[in-house]
């Protein structure tokens, strides 16, 4: 199944979203900031670990992120 949104553009809303930068969400998730800027660009194509972190931070699911739903 392939997704109708890609992940990028997912955590792009998500970090807008909550009006942070990248830098802000790198630093509360533990995450590089180059590996945000990484993600947030289309195709992305995230670890597990990096997948499962945001969706906790976002608390949204992974399948959210991935774009395989729309809530």
């Amino acid at each position: 199944m392939k997704p109708c949104v890609g992940v990028g553009v997912r955590l792009r809303e998500l970090r807008e979203g909550i009006g942070w930068s990248q830098r802000e969400v790198a630093e509360a998730c533990g995450i590089g900031r180059k590996s945000m800027v990484r993600l947030e660009k289309e195709p992305s194509n995230p670890s597990a670990e990096e997948l499962l972190t945001l969706a906790e931070f976002y608390e949204v699911s992974t399948d959210y992120i991935l774009g395989l739903v729309d809530d």
